[in-house]
């Protein structure tokens, strides 16, 4: 079975009703989170090629879940895992024939029975885009720590600082809903509360991307959201400012995989570092966080991804910046952060470059 069209999922076992995470101490993956919210909830089924075509569980901290239980460092043989369906759902069994389950009350995942029953299943889980938001005003996250008040106040991300983005597919807006199942909501004075656990069209927003990367949130009354100086949010602006703009990062996506119509950006051949975009396996992108915004993307062999005329060659000891910018839900742009502001598209051939700075003709590349 392989499992290509969308590689990293949400990890739900079919016995426990529960969804699989990183462990606190980052060496187990656990099996017992309510809702798959945030970075540790995402998993990558990176099918591995020259392995067979087995598959590996790749997490957010670029680690590989073995037989044993145990996160390793580098794929070995106890790593890999057939893929079986029964019923539409998921099987995982490995090189001894016993199958991935959740073992004892801290719900460790690995392999133990030889036979299948519902321990030994699981469902994979779209995972919905997540992200923090940074306010320019005053460089604080957006945050619904305090209560109701949707406030930018925070200095780091935790659950409080992550919203889910829902996409509704007739107006073309967003839901932006918090880990206490609220979404955040234009009330009466202007003001945005996380306070409706009902959808609404006060419930919706427009995100619109700006040229520094920054993006801004507007309203039902067709107002933007401005950062008072309390920190507090409120939809009353008609001005593109500092105190309008928003840094935007794609939280749980600490590990990308891209995909356009030729397919999936990886490596042209065996032992080159020039990506393209027309690759039937993708290379996994790490990608780490930077000031305003800006994210950087790094490859398996610890190289930065550099641009230049020909293309992109994952080579460089230094870092270089670009945009990530949510289009729809389950495709974004990215964009330079250099001077040039260009975004990255697909070419003939598999060409895989920056192009112009129009966000029209540019590629909406599937993660």
């Amino acid at each position: 079975v392989h499992l290509a069209a969308r590689p990293q999922v949400n990890l739900r076992s079919v016995g426990r009703k529960r969804f699989a995470h990183l462990s606190e101490n980052l060496d187990e993956i656990h099996v017992d989170a309510n809702i798959p919210w945030g970075e540790d909830t995402l998993f990558t089924l990176e099918f591995r090629v020259d392995d067979g075509g087995k598959y590996a569980l790749h997490t957010c901290n670029n680690k590989y879940l073995s037989r044993e239980g145990k996160l390793v460092d580098e794929c070995n043989p106890n790593c890999l895992y057939s893929a079986e369906y029964h019923s539409g759902q998921l099987a995982l069994r490995d090189i001894s024939g016993a199958y991935l389950s959740p073992i004892g009350s801290k719900a460790v995942l690995k392999s133990r029975s030889n036979s299948v029953t519902k321990d030994e299943l699981f469902t994979l889980e779209d995972s919905l885009p997540q992200a923090s938001f940074v306010a320019a005003l005053n460089s604080r996250y957006v945050s619904v720590k305090q209560g109701v008040d949707v406030t930018a106040n925070q200095d780091e991300i935790s659950d409080h600082e992550t919203f889910q983005l829902e996409w509704d597919s007739a107006t073309k807006r967003w839901y932006i809903r918090t880990m206490q199942d609220r979404y955040w909501t234009l009330e009466s004075g202007g003001g945005i509360q996380a306070s409706g656990d009902k959808r609404s069209s006060n419930a919706l927003f427009d995100l619109v991307w700006q040229g520094d990367g920054s993006v801004c949130f507007r309203a039902n009354n067709g107002k933007l959201i401005a950062t008072k100086r309390s920190g507090h949010l409120y939809a009353n602006s008609d001005v593109v400012d500092d105190s309008s703009k928003y840094f935007f990062y794609l939280v749980n996506r600490p590990i990308l995989v891209l995909k356009c119509e030729q397919g999936f950006v990886g490596f042209k051949a065996g032992s080159s570092v020039r990506l393209e975009c027309n690759r039937a396996t993708y290379e996994t992108i790490q990608v780490e966080r930077g000031e305003k915004g800006v994210v950087y993307f790094k490859g398996r062999n610890g190289k930065y991804w550099h641009v230049d005329g020909e293309g992109v060659h994952v080579d460089s000891d230094a870092a270089e910046g670009f945009f990530l910018e949510l289009r729809e839900p389950t495709r974004i742009c990215l964009k330079s952060a250099g001077p040039s502001g260009c975004y990255l598209s697909a070419g003939k051939n598999g060409a895989f470059r920056l192009t112009d700075t129009d966000c029209t003709t540019a590629t909406k590349w599937e993660y």
